[in-house]
């Protein structure tokens, strides 16, 4: 479900293409949320709560099209 191999199935990055695709028509900002994952650091315990920004009291992410979201979360 987690990977991020070329060609394989990733159920997180259907959903994240659904969503935005969704949500497009009312707004370009997101905000990028993760839970239980590990830090972009890739550094330590896994967080309860991490932003895709890096910044947790900023995770607005801008984008035109919704396939862009991808690469906050890969």
């Amino acid at each position: 479900m987690h990977s991020l191999k070329p060609g394989n199935p990733n159920g997180y990055i259907d959903i994240l293409k659904s969503v935005a695709s969704s949500f497009k028509m009312f707004s370009k900002f997101y905000l990028g949320y993760a839970i239980g994952a590990s830090s972009l650091l890739k550094e330590g315990p896994s967080s309860d709560i991490l932003s895709l920004t890096g910044d947790l009291m900023n995770p607005f992410i801008g984008i035109e099209n919704p396939d862009d979201l991808i690469q906050f979360y890969a």
